[in-house]
């Protein structure tokens, strides 16, 4: 454990060790050292993205919470580099219970970019009254990294961006989504 924290330390240095940490994500170890393979993996952001595929299994509901918000944020700390597994942050998004990792779906979902635009469709229904309010305000914030692919969406955004009262964040979202709104 004291090594995976050493790791952890170094950040992007680590990357060469990468391959060692996938088998401590397994279920067979203590959830401690699972925790801080998967933080070691974030800590090295996009340079761990090749071993993104082995982060899928800890989104499962089985999984502890703290080890699905783990993974997903490891996720989005990968950016673009991990958008071809962004389908897997969607069941996260509607039908985990922790509000935590809901957010930080749509967290990963926005650091993934214009890659994750096929997506955006799944981020609308979060922006509606009843939602968690830092979870409507992540969507908002995520639509807009998406340029201009979601701005088919458009329509929808500005009720709901008023009655957020997301003026100067709701205006940044409308103008990243680009000419066709």
């Amino acid at each position: 454990q004291s090594a995976a924290f050493l790791l952890k330390e170094m950040g992007k240095l680590a990357v060469p060790y990468a391959p060692d940490l996938i088998p401590l994500l397994e279920k067979g170890e203590s959830m401690d050292i699972r925790l801080t393979a998967a933080e070691v993996l974030g800590k090295m952001g996009e340079l761990s993205a090749p071993h993104a595929l082995e982060l899928i299994p800890l989104l499962k509901k089985d999984e502890k919470w703290n080890i699905r918000l783990t993974a997903t944020q490891v996720l989005g700390e990968m950016g673009e580099l991990a958008a071809s597994h962004a389908s897997k942050l969607i069941p996260l998004l509607k039908k985990d219970e922790s509000s935590e990792i809901r957010k930080a779906a749509v967290n990963a979902l926005g650091k993934m970019g214009e890659l994750a635009a096929p997506h955006a469709a799944e981020l609308i229904p979060l922006l509606k009254k009843g939602e968690n309010r830092s979870i409507r305000h992540a969507a908002v914030a995520a639509l807009g990294k998406m340029g201009e692919l979601p701005a088919d969406y458009a329509p929808s955004l500005i009720p709901l961006l008023k009655e957020l009262n997301f003026s100067h964040s709701g205006a940044t979202v409308l103008k990243n989504m680009g000419g066709s709104v």
